[in-house]
């Protein structure tokens, strides 16, 4: 399998390599992933740098989300379930994973929006809980056009938020 791998933090262009790696074996309560598909986010960018609240274990992958398809049965999950999940190191074509941290994805939602579906909603909803953000009052987004300003938006005109 192919995967996306890096040795010490730093510029990404620079410490960066496409490597070819062993299809990982599922232990015990874990099934394979085939990975379809994975994003980008400026997180992933900080992890390589050595910038976000984790620190990198050597070699690393990076990418925090993605979504796949099952390659091997679970005890819940049967072999081709779509799912979407959240770990460390997803840029790999492969991911043995414990069954009971994965999401399967509702037919009809696509990819692209499945592998959004965990740390952009779920920091938005963090972020407006905590603020305690009221009916009435104003939030101000500064990146309204991003997908965590789409999510933090919407949930705040949900509270009746400016």
């Amino acid at each position: 399998m192919k995967e996306v791998i890096f040795e010490q933090t730093g510029k990404p262009l620079e410490v960066l390599k496409l490597q070819d790696a062993p299809v990982p074996n599922p232990g015990e309560g874990e099934v394979l992933i085939k990975v379809t598909a994975r994003n980008i986010n400026p997180a992933d960018m900080m992890f390589i740098q050595g910038l976000y609240g984790i620190q990198p274990q050597f070699p690393s992958s990076a990418g925090f989300e993605a979504c796949g398809v099952l390659e091997s049965s679970g005890s819940k999950l049967s072999k081709g379930t779509r799912v979407l999940f959240s770990t460390t190191g997803t840029w790999r074509e492969f991911l043995a994973l414990p069954e009971a941290s994965l999401i399967p994805i509702p037919e009809g939602m696509p990819d692209e929006v499945a592998t959004q579906a965990i740390v952009n909603p779920m920091t938005a909803y963090l972020m407006i809980e905590k603020s305690g953000l009221k009916a009435g009052e104003w939030l101000l987004i500064t990146a309204g056009a991003s997908a965590f300003g789409k999510f933090a938006i919407q949930l705040a005109k949900k509270k009746g938020s400016k």
